[in-house]
């Protein structure tokens, strides 16, 4: 009898060490902040393209593409939370953050101003997928890539989201 319950607590004891180092493992969110701060990569739903500002550029207003994945750092940002639900996404050290230009279509690195709306972007889980909605505060628009035949690039854009158009869900992959 002896044996039967040291077998037991054996099994108990396995099953709480175990429970205990999940928890550990998985970052449950009590505060509501969806995105921690860190850098990452900012891919296309299907992760065929990677979010990148045109030419490595650190002059604002310059233009964010969406190109087939590389190793450039001009493709690593840096998610910061802001206030609520807000997060600015930042472009390297510069300075620079990604965001809506005047024309509230394009979206440009520009300089960070934390009382422009323009600057700072809701982020939200699209459904119970890994991708994420990018949602501009001042135009509340949503972030895309389209292809332009033109320039012959895939440039960011913001749009009415439509949940039928796979181009608005993007990965978030924290870099290295």
């Amino acid at each position: 009898m002896k044996k039967i319950w040291i077998n037991i607590l054996c099994k108990v004891l396995f099953i709480i060490v175990v429970f205990g180092v999940i928890l550990g493992l998985v970052d449950i969110h009590t505060d509501g902040i969806l995105i921690r701060d860190a850098f990452y990569e900012v891919r296309t739903g299907d992760s065929q393209f990677k979010m990148d500002v045109i030419g490595g550029s650190q002059i604002p207003g310059a233009l964010v593409q969406a190109i087939k994945t590389s190793q450039g750092t001009n493709q690593t940002f840096e998610i910061k939370h802001v206030q609520g639900d807000e997060y600015a996404i930042m472009y390297e050290n510069t300075g620079l953050c990604i965001a809506v230009a005047s024309d509230k279509e394009t979206v440009v690195a520009q300089n960070y101003d934390e009382k422009n709306d323009y600057n700072r972007w809701h982020i939200e889980r699209i459904g119970k997928s890994q991708k994420y909605l990018l949602t501009n505060v001042a135009t509340n628009t949503s972030l895309y890539y389209e292809y332009s035949s033109e320039e012959k690039i895939y440039f960011m854009k913001v749009g009415e989201y439509d949940e039928e158009n796979s181009k608005f869900g993007f990965l978030l992959l924290k870099s290295n």
